[in-house]
């Protein structure tokens, strides 16, 4: 099938016919000659010094209307003239590029550049050269020329139609390579535009990173850092809120289990923290943008995902920006996917695809098809190979079935608008699958994407530390190794064997004493930023690498500042129990696992860091104290023992959730089993009854019993004045009583 011009160039032409009218008006005045032609045969001789002195002549004798002498013959010039050369040009390079079946480059451009102003000159010479011969006559008394037809009629009476182009070789000489540049260094310049603003862009994905960040300096940073602190804001939290407190942690898993089926992470922030030589902290914050895109080549996830409205809306008051989500975030596949998606590329490799059905109205179609393939069989001086058309996928998937089927020793090539069907030698052969198995590893690569951080972090080993931070361990597993299972003590298993080292600083402030004095109650986020900034948690010092300056000014709620706030509370908090109750240890020696002292540096060849200038000088040494996070390798040091690997719980009769072992109730006093006597629970008459002890809550747990905690503890609740009705169990012996342990 004979590939058909574009039609896309006729508005292009039609556009650039009318380019030179608007210009007209102000480009001719300008046009008096500064020449000085002899006049003899009784005509004055005129001589001009310059062309302002021309220009003031021709005021003077001409009026403001003399400046716009041939004004006609401009006009017609350059509206001719101006439509051929870009229409010329576009035309040119629209034939050269797909002739090449490539793009337009810079050899193209220089190309058709050339031609374009050959082309208009050729067209516009003999007006230009009329119009010059008249306006060089405007300051004479006696005109040579009373008309443009005189002029036109004189030169062909003269020398006919080569009167025209009289000195035109000249002028063919010159164009060719000062329109060649002309269109190359403007092409050339949007090209590096384009560019630019797309590394702009690129660099973007790391919320206003250095513009040299990349993976590698990614997994460097967490390599070579003390602590990983992380943060996640979601597209919604959990399902509406019951007022059910004391759920089991079997019913807990399997709300946060559906969370991370229904909700995704849309950005997640990552800070590592670095002992620096200088005696401080070097935190380098990182905010990423996660959204799952289908636009990866040839990678297809099209997730469906669900988002809750007042998680949007608070994203929305704190300045979110969902242009950036959906337009820059980074995709991903999960270990599942990534080997889905390696297993079909091997089978399409091997083309081991099934055929498809061939739909009557395609029939015609087909037929053209192998009407072309044959042909060019036949023809013994053949092309390379014949160029198919297909104007859907549906069409060019027939295409491909029909060589792979019929035509034995031919290849189909999908080109851009086409199919090209060749015979390949056995070197191309080789070649184009060499480039298909490096395409489908680039595809492969780019969509697994932030997958490769979760790795980075989790094949580290490294102190990982969050805020009340089940949930965004539960979607950092769900949404990017595997699906969650369906045992929460396999859970358990694969959350520890991923993040073996985890601290919940929300659940460090209340379970250590000595916090709890502090903090009591109120944990959240910002609080704990707060109250760490006292002179009480002066140690550690930290501060922000200089190429990671986003977070100089406070940012709350966007994940990557408020990952960095986690760190420095968490490193602040540690060093504060570790000085309260380790205060002989001697701080400053280093514990026996690898670690690296030195900061990033602005470049890799530069041999000294960021804060020195080249010579030999010495270094200010902040006095802050490095905080002992473990003895060795395997054992984290005791001032942090209580909080590893354990996390807050709410609306629980269980202290935390333990990732490692079984987890305990003991805090809470005023919670108790109701079971009904009778096997039948009436919530009415239990609500009255209780109600005579004080402020409390009812929660069924089926038809025969139900939860009753107390707002504060009775003075006075004696559990036998109601075994007649109820038999009552605190919550702690409850769970102790039961064959099976509510964890399984």
């Amino acid at each position: 099938m004979v590939r058909p011009v574009n039609n896309d160039l006729k508005p292009t032409i039609n556009r650039t016919v009318g380019a030179g009218l608007p210009v007209t008006p102000t480009s001719s005045p300008p046009q008096p000659r500064n020449t000085s032609p002899c006049i003899t045969h009784k005509r004055t001789m005129y001589t001009s010094t310059s062309s302002w002195h021309s220009a003031k002549e021709i005021l003077k004798k001409r009026g403001l209307l003399g400046l716009y002498s041939g004004f006609s013959l401009h006009l017609a010039r350059d509206a001719i003239g101006t439509g051929v050369y870009f229409g010329g040009y576009e035309t040119t390079k629209y034939l050269l590029s797909h002739l090449q079946n490539t793009t337009a480059g810079p050899g193209t451009q220089f190309l058709a550049g050339g031609i374009c102003g050959i082309m208009c000159w050729i067209v516009v010479f003999p007006l230009d050269l009329v119009k010059s011969l008249i306006q060089k006559e405007i300051l004479h008394p006696f005109p040579k020329y009373k008309s443009t037809k005189q002029c036109v009629q004189e030169i062909y009476q003269r020398n006919g139609i080569a009167g025209f182009y009289r000195g035109i070789s000249v002028t063919l000489i010159r164009a060719f390579p000062i329109h060649s540049l002309n269109f190359l260094v403007y092409e050339q310049t949007l090209v590096l535009k384009r560019d630019h603003a797309l590394n702009c862009l690129l660099a973007q994905k790391q919320n206003d990173p250095p513009p040299s960040l990349s993976p590698d300096q990614i997994e460097k940073a967490i390599k070579e850092c003390d602590v990983i602190a992380i943060d996640t804001e979601l597209s919604g939290l959990h399902r509406p809120l019951a007022t059910k407190r004391l759920y089991s942690l079997q019913e807990r898993y399997e709300e946060y289990k559906e969370a991370t089926e229904r909700f995704l992470i849309i950005q997640f922030g990552l800070c590592t923290f670095t002992w620096d030589s200088a005696g401080r902290y070097i935190a380098k914050p990182f905010n990423f943008y996660i959204f799952p895109t289908s636009a990866t080549g040839t990678v297809h996830t099209n997730r469906l995902f669900m988002t809750q409205a007042q998680a949007f809306d608070f994203l929305v008051k704190q300045s979110f920006d969902f242009n950036k989500w959906v337009y820059q975030g980074i995709p991903y596949l999960t270990r599942k996917e990534e080997e889905l998606h390696r297993k079909e590329a091997a089978r399409r490799m091997k083309d081991d695809i099934p055929d498809i059905p061939l739909d009557d109205k395609e029939v015609p179609f087909m037929q053209n098809v192998r009407k072309l393939i044959d042909e060019w069989l036949e023809d013994s001086q053949r092309e390379e190979g014949v160029n198919i058309v297909a104007r859907n996928a549906y069409q060019r998937r027939l295409v491909y079935q029909e060589v792979r089927n019929k035509y034995e020793g031919l290849t189909a090539i999908g080109m851009q608008g086409f199919i090209r069907v060749t015979k390949l030698t056995k070197e191309q052969q080789e070649t184009r699958m060499k480039e298909r198995l490096e395409k489908i590893e680039k595809d492969c690569t780019f969509a697994v994407g932030f997958r490769k951080v979760i790795d980075m972090i989790s094949e580290s080993g490294k102190m990982i530390v969050g805020h009340n931070m089940l949930l965004d361990v539960s979607h950092m597993i769900g949404q990017f190794v595997q699906p969650l299972p369906e045992k929460l003590e396999e859970f358990k298993t694969l959350a520890h064997k991923m993040f073996p080292n985890m601290i919940d600083t929300k659940y460090m402030c209340a379970v250590e004493p000595e916090l709890f004095k502090i903090f009591g109650t109120t944990t959240a986020l910002e609080q704990l930023r707060f109250e760490t900034s006292r002179e009480a948690f002066t140690n550690p010092r930290i501060d922000i690498h200089p190429l990671f300056p986003r977070y100089l000014a406070e940012k709350a709620h966007e994940a990557g500042y408020d990952a960095f706030m986690t760190g420095s509370a968490f490193l602040k908090l540690a060093s504060y129990l570790e000085q309260l109750r380790y205060p002989l240890d001697k701080v400053a020696e280093e514990p026996q696992i690898e670690r690296h002292t030195k900061i990033d540096r602005l470049a890799d060849d530069e041999q000294d860091n960021w804060y020195e200038d080249g010579e030999d000088e010495e270094i200010y040494n902040y006095g802050s104290t490095r905080v002992n996070l473990f003895l060795d390798a395997h054992t984290v040091h005791p001032a942090l023992k209580n909080s590893l690997n354990k996390s807050v719980l709410v609306r629980s009769a269980f202290d935390c959730f333990d990732f490692v072992n079984d987890e305990i109730v003991t805090n809470q006093t005023t919670a108790f089993h109701v079971q009904s006597v009778s096997g039948h629970l009436d919530m009415d008459k239990a609500k009255e009854v209780f109600s005579k002890a004080g402020k409390h809550v009812l929660e069924r747990y089926d038809s025969s019993a139900c939860f009753l905690v107390f707002e504060q503890m009775p003075q006075r609740f004696d559990l036998e004045q109601y075994k007649d009705e109820f038999i009552i169990t605190p919550i702690a012996q409850y769970y102790e009583n039961m064959n099976t342990p509510p964890s399984k």
